[in-house]
């Protein structure tokens, strides 16, 4: 599991990926979302897996947004 985690630093190019709940894969597999600090406070993004996309910020607002989790039923 660490070198999924260091694949996704990489492919990203994220200063920081939380390693012990910082992404999840959606039910469908097409896409994952993960926790980072790349704006100095912890958000949430999402992208596809295929890299059809760039990373998309889904948190706004101070705070701390970490260990994304996808529901299980897909909505």
């Amino acid at each position: 599991m660490k070198r999924n985690i260091l694949e996704l630093e990489m492919l990203l190019k994220l200063p920081i990926v939380d390693e012990e709940y910082g992404f999840d894969l959606s039910p469908d597999g097409t896409q994952i979302a993960f926790s980072s600090n790349r704006t100095g406070q912890w958000h949430i993004y999402t992208m596809p897996l295929d890299r059809s996309a760039a990373p998309r910020q889904i948190t706004s607002g101070p705070g701390a947004n970490f260990a994304p989790r996808w529901p299980r039923d897909g909505l």
